[in-house]
């Protein structure tokens, strides 16, 4: 079946949470963009919307599809729109943003550990529903092939470079003068391993300056008890100059970013890691866990590390702030990486995935 140019066509997006700073939701407000650019007709609908978002989209018990709409299914964790979505009789396509496992939160966040326990056998249950399965990485796309899933492809997250630019003046202000500074953008969850960067922060502060900052940017919404545990660590430590910001406005992660002397991730599982693309975009170095999607992102940008020692790990951070030739060698390759992080690369990659599967779009791509 093919959708005809001279017909309406809708393509309407689902996924379970809807919420500010959420990359999920960020990826689904710019596709909604592009869909409608196309000619489409789209909504987003969602399980859970933030009160802040309730005008961007629709409790997914509103939507009365039918047989000629497309819908895109986000999915990375347990949720009744899995059923819903079964039942749909539109054309389906799943975009897969991997599942956590759910060892890392059943001490913090018991319910969410639940959620995630049932998570992989929901994703199977999709297998033979899916006219196409979408992995955002070359990581999750390995998970769909082996699960059985037919007809896959890689679509990286669609970021809207348009939300970075303009900066919080105050906060840059503010910022000033604090270096080096170190900087982690990602939800305060457990299976970020934040407690990682916090000890390697402490011996960089212990044992090479004490002028450091650490910056943590993210919700801590769902990490239940994980972030009083952080914050009791660093007590401990009796460290000073680590900032736990919370969920943060666009401008405002603009500003830590063009302070950010480097970005650390320790996490130990990533589907894709939108930070690290941010912080190609505006020439932070990277320093990351060789854990898996975030190899794939940095596809050999940034640096890696295999083991997490903390003197060493220390040491290289030092030398990348010591030595400018190596500094501008990280930041000249992440900005080649970033490339195909493009939006004009994603959207053509999304076009062409989507016109394979038969959904021809009334409107010509925009020739940018």
């Amino acid at each position: 079946m093919r959708w005809s140019r001279k017909g309406k066509l809708n393509v309407h997006q689902l996924l379970p949470s809807f919420s500010p700073g959420d990359a999920i939701g960020n990826e689904a407000l710019a596709l909604q963009d592009v869909f409608r650019e196309w000619g489409a007709s789209s909504q987003i609908y969602a399980e859970h919307i933030h009160p802040s978002l309730s005008n961007q989209a629709k409790p997914y018990g509103d939507y009365s599809g039918s047989s000629a709409d497309v819908v895109l299914f986000h999915f990375s964790i347990s949720t009744s729109l899995t059923s819903y979505v079964k039942r749909f009789p539109g054309r389906k396509i799943l975009l897969y943003h991997n599942a956590t496992p759910p060892r890392f939160f059943r001490r913090y966040n018991s319910p969410i550990a639940a959620l995630l326990e049932r998570t992989r056998e929901e994703l199977l249950s999709l297998r033979d529903d899916c006219t196409l399965a979408m992995a955002d990485s070359e990581y999750n796309l390995r998970e769909l092939e082996e699960m059985g899933f037919s007809r896959t492809e890689v679509l990286p997250i669609l970021i809207d470079m348009g939300r970075y630019g303009k900066s919080d003046g105050e906060v840059e202000i503010n910022l000033k003068g604090k270096t080096p500074l170190f900087l982690n953008v990602s939800r305060i969850v457990p299976s970020k391993c934040i407690e990682d960067i916090i000890r390697i922060f402490y011996y960089y502060w212990k044992c090479i300056s004490p002028e450091a900052w650490l910056y943590l940017v993210g919700s801590p919404e769902l990490g239940g008890t994980y972030l009083n545990q952080l914050q009791q660590l660093v007590s401990a430590l009796k460290l000073e100059h680590v900032v736990f910001t919370g969920s943060v406005s666009d401008a405002t992660l603009v500003a830590y970013y063009q302070s950010a002397d480097i970005l650390l991730a320790m996490s130990e599982h990533e589907g894709f890691c939108v930070p690290l693309v941010e912080a190609m975009f505006f020439g932070v170095p990277i320093v990351a866990n060789n854990a898996c999607a975030i190899p794939y992102t940095l596809g050999g940008s940034g640096v890696l590390v295999n083991s997490k020692s903390i003197p060493e790990i220390s040491e290289l951070l030092h030398l990348i702030l010591d030595r400018a030739e190596l500094r501008n060698r990280l930041v000249a390759r992440q900005k080649e990486r970033f490339e195909s992080f493009r939006p004009v690369s994603v959207r053509a990659l999304l076009r062409k995935h989507l016109e394979s599967v038969g959904v021809a779009f009334p409107h010509p791509p925009a020739s940018r």
